[in-house]
This record gives C-alpha cells, sequence and structure tokens, in this order.
C-alpha cells in the first residue's frame, strides 16, 4: 500500500507511512542534517577561512 522513490543517498520518499514513521523519519534526517553541518563547519575551522575566531586550534 503506498509508494516509493528511491533517492541516490538511500532515503526515500514515501506515501502510505503512517504518522509516526513520518514523523520518527523527518526526526532521522534533521539529526543527520545537523551532523553534516557540524562536520562542515569542522572542516571550515580547520581549514584557514581567514577567521580569528579559532586561533587555539
Amino acid at each position: 500500500m503506498g509508494w516509493y522513490t528511491d533517492y541516490d543517498d538511500g532515503t526515500r520518499d514515501s506515501c502510505g507511512l503512517t504518522r509516526e514513521q513520518r514523523e520518527a523519519q523527518e526526526e532521522m534526517q534533521r539529526e543527520h542534517l545537523v551532523e553534516l553541518q557540524i562536520e562542515q563547519s569542522e572542516r571550515l575551522v580547520h581549514g584557514d577561512s581567514g577567521s580569528s575566531d579559532n586561533d587555539d586550534w
């Protein structure tokens, strides 16, 4: 019941999920986005971004 669209990154958009399943999926995606943002900002910190905020690294 319900169809799925598989994306390249392994996630899939679906119809026919219960509300709890959809909310759990959205929560996981949010956590994943936060992790990606943290990784990106750490990369900026460790790279030479011209910022003097993180001289103690």
